[in-house]
């Protein structure tokens, strides 16, 4: 099991307070991995162009928008490498948001993607915003979700949840970096439904080759077994009480719909968790 090092960490801007977290966040991460920030903002294809009333003309502000913006990312970075000591580079795009997101993020061999929680266009208190939902959704590397409120300076209870699916325990190679940075706890979660008893017997293989590793990198753990319909809801009740400040879900699609989706799991833990989530996608 190899260890996937963070070596470049983008994260995306809207200039929001939502945003301004996961930004400090994202350098906080950085600061620690020694890794480069690349700082993105997208300019939204729907604000580029206005239709003035007089001789029907198109007038098109990208050129205006992208220089205020590059100045602004420019203010951004020199600040965060003056407080982080951290290498910045910023990013000022157009287009679809969460499609350049994913598309800046694969061009610069980013090895993972910081977002706020909720963006301008989410509902705060019960959706993922539309933007992070997307981004989650086509991202062929992990992302995390950041709250708007909270610091996240460092993440030293880590839940980690293992389930009966594809590859379940890829996760541990992309927190490894992350655990030996921040002298972490690992909180290991096997979770098998309510039925036959194999299930339970299938997690508790699956938690044993992964204490087997931990030892060997001398990482703190604490082992739990439940059995449940609900894993959702079981995740985020372990969150509480553990007091872990990050959780690490595996984002599963459902391919049986022509258009996919975002399993209703990784919805309902990252619409309700106070705390980061990292989003991982089984390869």
């Amino acid at each position: 099991m190899e260890t996937t090092p963070l070596k470049k960490i983008l994260v995306a801007t809207d200039f929001t307070e939502l945003a301004e977290n996961a930004v400090k966040t994202a350098s906080f991460i950085c600061q620690r991995q020694n890794a480069t920030l690349i700082l993105l903002h997208v300019i939204e294809d729907v604000v580029l162009y206005s239709q003035p009333e007089i001789d029907h003309l198109t007038l098109n502000y990208l050129p205006q928008l992208k220089d205020s913006t590059k100045k602004k990312l420019k203010q951004i970075g020199n600040s965060l490498r003056k407080k982080y000591h951290i290498k910045v580079s910023e990013i000022a795009t157009s287009g679809d948001i969460p499609a350049e997101t994913c598309r800046i993020a694969q061009d610069r061999n980013a090895d993972l993607i910081i977002i706020g929680t909720h963006g301008t266009s989410g509902f705060r208190r019960f959706f993922i915003g539309s933007t992070t939902y997307k981004v989650i959704k086509y991202s062929k590397i992990p992302v995390m979700t950041v709250p708007g409120e909270g610091d996240w300076i460092s993440f030293t209870k880590i839940l980690f949840p293992i389930r009966l699916v594809p590859k379940a325990l890829e996760k541990y190679s992309y927190i490894r970096p992350i655990i030996q940075r921040n002298n972490s706890t690992l909180y290991i979660l096997g979770l098998a439904t309510d039925g036959p008893i194999d299930n339970m017997y299938n997690i508790f293989g699956l938690g044993d080759q992964l204490e087997e590793r931990l030892r060997q990198d001398q990482v703190k753990f604490e082992v739990f077994f439940d059995q449940c319909n609900d894993y959702a809801e079981r995740i985020l009740a372990k969150a509480e009480k553990t007091r872990a400040d990050l959780i690490v879900i595996t984002a599963t699609l459902d391919v049986n719909l022509t258009n996919f989706f975002i399993g209703p799991f990784t919805q309902q833990i990252i619409n309700h968790a106070k705390v980061p989530v990292l989003c991982i996608r089984p390869n």
